[in-house]
C-alpha cells in the first residue's frame, strides 16, 4: 500500500516517526498540505482549484487548509492509484498489516473509500440509520433488527458500509473514488468540511464507502486529550 500523512508543520514529527513506523512495509508518497494561515499557499490552491469554496458563506483558514490538503490527496490517488491517507496526530495500530488483512480479504473490489479511523463517538451510529426528508431534517430512525437497515453487507463479517459522519484522521481512497471525489467536486463545490463531505456523498449513495465493523479491533485510533493546531482565526 501507499501512503501520505497530511502536515503543515514539525510539530508532530514523533508522531509522523510512529506512523512511518508502523507502515514500514509500505511505501510513503509526498504529497502537497496545505496550511489555511499560509496567504501564498492559499493564493497558490485557489489558481490550482478554482471555482470550488462556497458561495455565500465562509469556510475557516483551518476549514480551507484541510480542504486544499484532501484534494492533493484525491488527485494524486485519481492519477496514481489507491492511497492511505493520514492526517499526522494518526495513531496507527503498531501491527497494521495484522490488522488490515481480514478488511482487505473483504474489501470490495469496487470500493471508492474505506475508514480506517472511526470516531469513539460515532461508534454507536453503526446500530442505526436516519431517514431525512428533502429538507434535510429527520424523519425516521431505522435500528438494526429493521429489514430496511442498510450497514451490514450480506456475507462480510468484517467490513460494513460506513457509519460515521465525520473525520479525515485516516482514510484508504481507491483511485476511482478519489476520481468521484473530484467530479463530485466540481459539482457541488466545498458545501460541507472537507471530512463531512465524504460522508454525505457516501450517505446520499453516491460513493461506496466502507469502514470496521465497530466490534472489530481498529486500525488507527486517536488521542483527543492532544492539542490541535491552532491556525490563525478568521476567513481567507
Amino acid at each position: 500500500m501507499k501512503y501520505t500523512i497530511v502536515s503543515i508543520d514539525d510539530s508532530r514529527n514523533d508522531k509522523k516517526a510512529d506512523i512511518r513506523s508502523a507502515m514500514h512495509e509500505h511505501e510513503e508518497v509526498l504529497v502537497e498540505s496545505f496550511n489555511g494561515a499560509d496567504d501564498e499557499q492559499m493564493h497558490y490552491a485557489r489558481q490550482r482549484w478554482p471555482g470550488i469554496e462556497p458561495v455565500g458563506w465562509n469556510l475557516s483558514r483551518g476549514e480551507l487548509g484541510i480542504w486544499y490538503s484532501q484534494i492533493a490527496c484525491w488527485q494524486w490517488a485519481a492519477k496514481f492509484g489507491d492511497l492511505i491517507v493520514y492526517e499526522d496526530d494518526a495513531i496507527v495500530n503498531p501491527e497494521f498489516d495484522r490488522v488490515m488483512r481480514p478488511y482487505i480479504h473483504e474489501l470490495p473490489e469496487d470500493y471508492d473509500f474505506f475508514s480506517l479511523f472511526v470516531p469513539d463517538n460515532q461508534m454507536q451510529d453503526f446500530w442505526y440509520s436516519v431517514v431525512y426528508d428533502a429538507g434535510g431534517a429527520p424523519m425516521q430512525v431505522i435500528r438494526s433488527w429493521d429489514e430496511r437497515y442498510n450497514y451490514n453487507v450480506p456475507g462480510l463479517k468484517h467490513v460494513v458500509r460506513v457509519y460515521q459522519g465525520y473525520s479525515c484522521v485516516a482514510n484508504m481512497y481507491s483511485q476511482k473514488g478519489a476520481q468521484k471525489l473530484l467530479d463530485r467536486l466540481s459539482v457541488k463545490h466545498m458545501y460541507s468540511p472537507a471530512d463531512c463531505f465524504v460522508y454525505m456523498e457516501a450517505h446520499q449513495g453516491i460513493l461506496d464507502g466502507y469502514a470496521h465493523h465497530p466490534d472489530e479491533e481498529r486500525p488507527v485510533v486517536y488521542d483527543w486529550n492532544v492539542p490541535s493546531i491552532r491556525i490563525q482565526e478568521g476567513y481567507v
